[in-house]
């Protein structure tokens, strides 16, 4: 799934890029009646840049509902064997050695005004291998959470660290 965000997420950039082009060619118009503007599109703007702006708004419409249906939490259980870290659930099977564990960043969640969001986050960073991020599902289990993880050895640890990749979930 992370693929197909991935993708999503560029052919969202380059549809917004196609109706950016709109944007700056009417530039011109910014202050002029809405007569005029619509004149100067029908006159002015060349037919390629009108139907390039077409496919990249009809794009934008399209991919937006997708993108964010891709970008979904999926819940699941998390469990911690004697030397490895399994996360099951719908459609995820992810079993990890503690072992080759290189980093955990743990994560107090903020909005865009810095305030927290009472959601803690996790990443989880292999030696080898993808990087494994999920949020819990209840803020009150974070304590135990983080208790079960110190157990854990030859893991360094990060908290609170703005640098961790994060789930797009700025609001």
């Amino acid at each position: 799934m992370p693929f197909l965000s991935s993708f999503l997420w560029g052919l969202l950039l380059v549809s917004f890029s196609l109706l950016s082009i709109l944007y700056i060619v009417m530039l011109p118009t910014k202050n002029a009646p809405e007569e005029m503007t619509f004149f100067y599109y029908i006159l002015v703007v060349p037919q390629s840049i009108k139907i390039t702006s077409a496919i990249g708004l009809v794009g934008l419409l399209i991919l937006i509902p997708i993108y964010f249906r891709t970008r979904l939490n999926k819940p699941g259980q998390l469990t911690f064997g004697e030397d490895k870290i399994i996360i099951t659930g719908n459609g995820i099977d992810i079993t990890m050695n503690s072992k080759l564990m290189d980093k955990i960043f743990i994560n107090d969640l903020k909005n865009s005004k810095r305030e927290l969001k009472h959601k803690l986050q996790i990443a989880l960073q292999p030696k080898y291998g993808k990087q494994v991020i999920f949020q819990l599902k209840d803020y009150s289990d974070s304590d135990p959470f983080i208790a079960t993880l110190g157990n854990l050895k030859n893991v360094e640890f990060a908290f609170y660290d703005d640098n961790v990749p994060t789930l797009h979930h700025d609001e």
